[in-house]
């Protein structure tokens, strides 16, 4: 704890931390989200082919965006860590920041592992990404992050607005799960009667 205060104390912390500067807190905590953006932003498209709302969407250039997160992962950890130095001592006695810490750890693992497998294996991405293992990869990352993310947005505030954040939450997942669910089943009928043999077809008037 004492290496905490004394980093806290520090004159270029504390001038980022007390700056009205927009050098100050203010553009780290911007370079934060800036960085979240660039890393999660692919995850994002995958999240389209593998939910199957874009089922045709090819995975393999997705391949070019790795330097994009790469960035992005390292930007996220240099604004991070400065944040992190403006309130050490509150930071490590925050438990909704650990739980933070531990889930981003956790799916930045994971998400590599997905990344392997997909990119990395014997199969090619866009056969890859639809098998099982992969498939539960990118649920467990998903999952991560948004604990993650929702965790980060949480850390200021106090446990009655996190409980009433958290039911927030989950209406807001079972909604979005069932606008997935909704959307497989009208594209799967679609597709089921775009394929009935042409005997089954009805003519239309004047054809």
């Amino acid at each position: 704890m004492e290496f905490l205060s004394w980093l806290e104390n520090t004159d270029t912390v504390t001038w980022i931390r007390e700056s009205t500067s927009l050098l100050g807190y203010t553009l780290y905590l911007s370079l934060h989200t800036l960085g979240l953006v660039f890393l999660l932003g692919p995850v994002v498209i995958l999240a389209l082919r593998i939910t199957g709302l874009v089922p045709r969407l090819p995975v393999a250039p997705l391949r070019s965006f790795f330097p994009l997160m790469a960035g992005g992962f390292a930007v996220n950890l240099v604004s991070g860590l400065v944040l992190f130095a403006t309130a050490p001592v509150g930071f490590v006695r925050n438990t909704t920041f650990l739980v933070k810490l531990a889930c981003v750890l956790l799916a930045v693992a994971v998400l590599r592992k997905f990344l392997r497998v997909v990119f990395g294996g014997p199969d090619a991405p866009d056969a890859a990404v639809d098998t099982r293992r992969a498939r539960v990869l990118f649920a467990v990352s998903g999952a991560l992050w948004i604990v993650a993310i929702t965790a980060g947005r949480l850390t200021a505030y106090s446990s009655y607005v996190i409980s009433r954040t958290m039911g927030a939450l989950a209406v807001a997942f079972v909604v979005a799960a069932a606008t997935v669910v909704i959307v497989r089943v009208l594209q799967s009928r679609r597709t089921s009667a775009g394929s009935l043999p042409a005997g089954l077809t009805v003519p239309l008037k004047g054809k």
